[in-house]
């Protein structure tokens, strides 16, 4: 597990290092952390790097997978109500009312 765990530390570690001299005085713990856990699941799962920690170029996985997060927090009433009404109604019906619905994030998320 440590030789997983390691190499993505190290870049983030060398990442921070190397922003530590710019005029960044405090990182924005919330993205590296996010940037983290990426990494982390794509190595130890995928065996792929998304994010080399050195270029703040957003990599399309991790905007997905932030943004899915962020708006089904939002909508979290409406993602658990989905899987029950999904036994009731056809799914074709709720594709179409969910690409209907005036909110947005349920537009986005769909």
């Amino acid at each position: 597990m440590t030789d997983i765990l390691y190499p993505v530390s190290h870049m983030l570690r060398n990442a921070i290092v190397s922003r530590a001299t710019e005029e960044v005085r405090v990182p924005n713990v919330h993205d590296w952390m996010s940037r983290v856990s990426l990494g982390l699941l794509g190595h130890a799962g995928l065996g792929h790097s998304f994010d080399n920690f050195e270029d703040d170029v957003p990599d399309p996985y991790n905007e997905a997978f932030t943004t899915f997060l962020t708006v089904n927090r939002r909508i979290a009433a409406l993602t658990l109500s989905i899987g029950k009404l999904s036994h009731i109604f056809p799914k074709w019906l709720l594709w179409r009312i969910l690409r209907a619905t005036p909110q947005a994030d349920v537009r986005r998320l769909v």
